[in-house]
């Protein structure tokens, strides 16, 4: 009886141990893990899966940082400004995916070393502007990069250069300037690319740094928490079951034991279960929160009232100014810019009524009023409602419609169109279409949105501008996207330069 008592004994120990971990992994997130912040968070216009990446598990799923985490695109900064020494980690590349090391980061600018295993965008170093402008590119050769399989990285600093060194059997130099404070981090590509064994050499305090993701957060006071929950709950089993057992011969100290043992294994089964099953998963797709469908739905149409709302109120007023109105979804609405001030519709309204492009003779220069009716979800129904009952009211001269993404499935989406450009035809509205963009790693050529499109406004005679091309031609200028469908603050810059190079600039 004591073997069978210290063998019990074993087994709930053991088995609160895995309970534990399993609780650890549980809680392990970049929120709790509180070294590392995301810069989605930080975005004036926010872009979706911003909050799910950073608190929930999927970003730490075996304990080590997946980039591609909630749509991709994430990036991830070491929350203090360091003066590193060198800094080494290991890296995981899947099927075109690629990351960038981002260091010398400040307020204005930043550095990174691109590391790829897309074609699009090759093994490079780059020097970019915050808004993800670059401003340097210098191409680099990696032999021997392992795919799909575990490589090394360190990045030795010194005054005027870094040094890359790769699995050990490559080396390269590279010219920059080392700031003495800066941010470190990562972003990733569309794709699942992995960090892991992070570790920080920093110069200034002579500390070095070690981050493997994992979650040892409090695990003592749990683990004593759990164990005196099993042992409560075990003693008060072999009690119950002891007392019985004087009444039942049959039932011995033993087979209780075999008994508690298959309880406390199903337990520790159905742990790994919800292990395996949940942490790193996204939500169930079939649950039945999922088909509670019509939440999403009343959210747009809080979006849409509130956009029209803001709309109505502010630009109700008569004016002289060339009125442009721009309708369209989140990328349209500005999601993903770091200022609000930096969306493309807000960029072209800033440049038209500069000096330089208002006519000589300033007793014509009314000057350009341009109107954001971008409402985040929207698709061409609802939008199409609006326009019709509200904003074809504020009279405007110009109206660009940017849409594809939300409409790719919807039947209805030429007829939509279509009625845009009978009313503003009855009303001397002139119209332009926007295929709207999305990034090539999701969608390398055209949307089923844009066909109709380009077949609308061809039917119509209507100008349309393949945004969605353009951006892909220029897909090695800078880091443009967040997601799949919403850019960075540089990619509004690029649609706004091309919107006025294209169309204004001539008007």
């Amino acid at each position: 009886m004591k073997k069978i008592i210290i063998l019990n004994l074993v087994m709930v120990f053991l088995s609160s141990l895995i309970i534990t971990k399993i609780f650890l992994l549980y809680k392990n997130t970049l929120e709790n893990n509180s070294n590392w912040h995301s810069s989605k968070l930080y975005l004036q216009e926010g872009v979706m899966g911003s909050n799910a990446f950073y608190e929930n598990t999927q970003a730490l799923d075996k304990e080590k940082l997946n980039l591609g985490a909630w749509h991709g695109f994430q990036e991830v900064m070491y929350v203090d400004q360091v003066n590193p020494r060198y800094v080494d980690f290991d890296f995981l590349l899947t099927k075109d995916s690629y990351f960038y090391f981002i260091f010398n980061k400040n307020m204005n600018v930043f550095s990174a070393i691109r590391i790829s295993n897309n074609s699009l965008l090759p093994n490079q170093f780059v020097k970019s502007l915050v808004s993800g402008e670059f401003i340097k590119t210098k191409d680099i050769d990696i032999p021997n990069l392992k795919h799909d399989e575990w490589n090394h990285a360190s990045i030795i600093f010194n005054n005027d250069h870094i040094t890359l060194q790769i699995n050990q059997d490559f080396s390269i130099d590279v010219k920059v300037n080392i700031f003495e404070e800066q941010l470190i981090g990562f972003r990733g590509s569309l794709q699942n690319s992995f960090i892991d064994n992070i570790s920080i050499n920093n110069r200034a305090s002579s500390k070095i740094i070690n981050e493997n993701f994992s979650n040892f957060k409090n695990w003592k006071i749990i683990f004593v928490i759990v164990f005196s929950i099993m042992m409560f709950i075990d003693i008060l089993f072999f009690t119950v079951f002891f007392k019985y057992g004087k009444r039942n011969k049959k039932l011995s100290f033993l087979k209780l034991f075999i008994l508690n043992f298959v309880i406390i294994s199903m337990s520790l089964a159905y742990s790994y279960f919800a292990y395996f099953y949940f942490l790193g998963k996204y939500p169930n797709p079939d649950s039945l929160f999922s088909k509670l469908k019509f939440g999403e739905d009343i959210w747009i149409k809080l979006e849409e009232d509130a956009v029209n709302r803001r709309i109505m109120e502010k630009y109700s007023h008569q004016t002289e100014k060339f009125r442009i109105l721009f309708i369209g979804s989140s990328q349209t609405k500005g999601a993903g810019v770091l200022f609000k001030d930096e969306t493309f519709v807000r960029l072209v309204e800033n440049r038209v009524n500069s000096d330089e492009v208002m006519t000589e003779n300033e007793e014509f220069s009314v000057g350009y009023e341009l109107i954001n009716a971008g409402a985040s979800g929207a698709q061409s129904k609802n939008l199409l409602e609006l326009y019709k009952n509200n904003w074809i009211n504020l009279k405007p001269d110009l109206v660009v419609i940017n849409l594809s993404n939300n409409d790719a499935y919807q039947q209805d989406f030429g007829k939509n169109l279509q009625e845009f450009v009978d009313i503003n035809k009855e009303k001397n509205i002139e119209t332009i279409f926007f295929l709207e963009a999305n990034s090539p790693e999701k969608s390398p050529s055209e949307l089923i949105g844009h066909h109709i499109m380009r077949e609308v406004a061809q039917k119509n005679n209507i100008k349309y501008f393949d945004i969605h091309s353009y951006l892909m031609d220029n897909i090695q200028s800078g880091i443009i996207w967040w997601d799949q469908v919403h850019m960075t603050s540089y990619g509004h810059k690029l649609v706004a330069d091309f919107f006025y190079d294209a169309f204004l600039k001539h008007n």
